[in-house]
């Protein structure tokens, strides 16, 4: 379980939230206890993919990067950007080859 990215979840903001899910975890048991492990997952592909090019592209070569953002953009964001990822199946993507 991870409660965010060092320096935007300070070390005391994340100890208070780790105190906050034992205590929840503590009251709680089954699934209720599962869901607090595990939250229900509502990104979509086009949020999720937005959030992996930008947190990535400034490590890669300009030509990298712009190859990435052209294959998001021409193969995968149209059928797939508003789709929830728990719901994208390997037909989903078989239907968007990059090879086109």
């Amino acid at each position: 379980m991870t409660l965010g990215e060092y320096p935007i979840i300070s070390l005391v903001d994340a100890r208070e939230m780790c105190t906050d899910v034992r205590r929840k975890l503590t009251l709680n048991s089954g699934a209720q206890a599962r869901e607090i492990l595990n939250p229900p997952v509502t990104a979509t592909f086009g949020e999720l993919a937005e959030h992996w090019y930008t947190k990535n592209a400034a490590s890669w070569s300009k030509t990298h990067a712009t190859d990435v953002r052209h294959k998001l953009d021409a193969y995968l964001m149209p059928q797939l950007e508003g789709k929830s990822i728990t719901s994208i199946t390997v037909q989903d993507v078989i239907a968007n080859p990059f090879d086109k």
